[in-house]
């Protein structure tokens, strides 16, 4: 390789590094709860995840991300910041076409912007793609079914009426 193709090369690298330094995630995002969901005909209990919905929990609806994945929300108009956990999919499709992107659950909107404004928005980056529960209570919870499990499968055989 010639010295003139090397630093031709170099010179595309380097272009290639600005543009993607200069990318930023802006959308729009939205707020949903309980009743919302409930209004659109679906339970509100859980999400697409399987997880038990609450409105209270850091969460968001999003088609494009893995469930479990950790978004780092920030509010352009007043530099907020939320981060919540991918837990279930929306908006509606018909919102997404109008460049919605986002439901965040009605806890983590209220952090960042009044419910009364409805849509804000945000800046947005992965933190990190992995499962990590948000509420302590669930945590709980699920400590108290696995042990229940456990000690189900820890019985003798004739008491429960195992087959």
């Amino acid at each position: 390789m010639t010295l003139i193709g090397w630093l031709i090369f170099q010179l595309i690298i380097l272009l290639g590094c600005e543009e993607v330094k200069a990318e930023e995630n802006i959308a729009y995002a939205s707020w949903y709860s309980y009743e919302s969901c409930r209004k659109e005909g679906t339970s509100g209990i859980y999400a697409a995840s399987g997880e038990r919905f609450n409105e209270d929990d850091y969460t968001f609806a999003c088609w494009h991300l893995p469930f479990g994945t950790k978004v780092e929300f920030t509010n352009i108009r007043n530099n907020k910041k939320i981060v919540a956990i991918c837990t279930d999919r929306g908006p509606a499709k018909r919102l997404v076409e109008k460049s919605r992107i986002f439901d965040l659950s009605k806890a983590a909107f209220a952090q960042i912007e009044d419910l009364n404004k409805g849509i804000v928005k945000v800046k947005w980056r992965v933190v990190k793609n992995q499962w990590e529960r948000i509420s302590k209570k669930k945590e709980v919870k699920n400590e108290k079914r696995v042990r229940i499990k456990e000690s189900h499968r820890n019985r003798k055989p004739g008491y429960g009426g195992e087959k």
